[in-house]
């Protein structure tokens, strides 16, 4: 019953739950299964739907699903994590979504449309955490689609099953969201990271020289609750379409951040700023996506750095226990770099630390964080794992 990758022990005690869990429910084993990671993003933030690019990488943390088809058309679905049973059908699904994880869930399912009308029952676990950034929506979503098409045998490709993802976000989230999340958690690599144009919608791996082996990626969770996110996101998607209207041009993907001033001469001071970090997060990432290859470790941590002004100053994202995390960590010894990661206005803190120095990292940056803001945190590294997958 355990997956068939390369992640270690977490993802398949994961799945062992989640069995156990469907034997319990449902009186029988679970026919097949599926999984998705949750991610990071090194580098490319608020690019995903302005046609930029992106340097992300799936992590050591997963939402999985166990299954079995049904002769009738009903559908059994069980959260573990919530601790509810949803009893439902093909037939009334969507008039039965009355909250929040049914909309990722339900949302899934009626964007898939299966057209044999036959159920299913379900189990749903995960220890992906909730509204820190870390695509948990995309990994609820992801799981439960590649599972249906390996369940209904529909043959889907795993760019289909990303846009369908996606199109969950848009319709029953209402959050405009582009496929940052949705290709992290379906196309990762393990030990790597990928190079995502979202003009082309190409995938690259980019393969991590070895003398990162020496450093950690590690998140600190903020604890702040991100109730502006999905507003202020909207709000980001149409200052970019007006940049893009000043500009002229078709995208701002093939612009220099020399050329900026001129273009947007008559354009508001916010505007010029959120062009002025889309410009410069695209050539930030390329330029992270070599440094990567190359093993530079410290040149990295600067574009970090850079990068969470950049959210801060340009794109107004960031969150003042952030902004405190971050300029604090350049007083400990070992830190390479660190930034606010994902929409912003809370959730993670990611930084680059010298394995060695990691111990001393947490200890002092919980210890600082809490003096500042009152809240405890405990600050975790984060492995490079591969992405979604269904299997029977």
């Amino acid at each position: 019953m355990f997956a068939n990758i390369s992640d270690g022990k977490i993802v398949n005690e994961l799945i062992a739950r989640a069995t156990q869990e469907f034997v319990a429910r449902f009186a029988g084993s679970p026919q097949l299964f599926s999984q998705s990671p949750g991610r990071i993003n090194i580098l490319g933030e608020h690019t995903d739907y302005t046609g930029g690019l992106s340097l992300p990488a799936a992590i050591d943390c997963w939402t999985v699903c166990a299954w079995r088809t049904r002769e009738d058309d009903q559908l059994r679905i069980y959260s573990s994590n919530m601790n509810e049973l949803w009893e439902t059908s093909w037939s009334k699904l969507e008039s039965s979504i009355d909250n929040q994880w049914k909309k990722y869930v339900g949302g899934s399912l009626l964007m898939f449309n299966e057209g044999s009308k036959k159920g299913f029952d379900l189990v749903i676990l995960g220890n992906v955490p909730l509204g820190k950034g870390l695509s948990s929506s995309a990994a609820i979503e992801l799981a439960v689609l590649n599972g249906l098409n390996l369940l209904y045998k529909r043959g889907l490709s795993p760019v289909d099953l990303t846009k369908l993802a996606q199109q969950v976000e848009h319709r029953f989230l209402h959050v405009k969201s582009g496929l940052l999340d949705q290709f992290t958690c379906q196309f990762s690599k393990p030990s790597s990271a990928l190079l995502i144009d979202f003009e082309t919608l190409g995938v690259e791996t980019v393969e991590i020289a070895k003398e990162f082996s020496s450093c950690s990626w590690v998140l600190v969770d903020s604890m702040v609750k991100r109730e502006l996110a999905s507003s202020k996101y909207s709000e980001r998607v149409e200052e970019y379409h007006t940049a893009l209207k000043l500009t002229g041009k078709k995208s701002l993907r093939q612009l220099t951040s020399e050329e900026l001033p001129s273009l947007l001469k008559n354009a508001s001071e916010n505007i010029l700023k959120r062009a002025r970090h889309i410009v410069s997060e695209n050539e930030r990432t390329i330029l992270a996506s070599q440094l990567l290859r190359r093993g530079q470790v410290e040149e990295l941590g600067q574009l970090l750095y850079q990068t969470h002004r950049s959210l801060a100053e340009d794109y107004e994202v960031s969150h003042p226990n952030l902004d405190f995390m971050i300029e604090f960590s350049r007083r400990i010894p070992g830190v390479l770099g660190g930034r606010m990661m994902g929409g912003g206005f809370g959730g993670c803190g990611l930084f680059l630390v010298r394995t060695e120095s990691v111990n001393d990292f947490t200890k002092t940056m919980a210890t600082a964080y809490e003096k500042f803001s009152g809240s405890k945190t405990e600050p975790r590294t984060v492995q490079f794992v591969s992405g979604a997958s269904a299997w029977a």
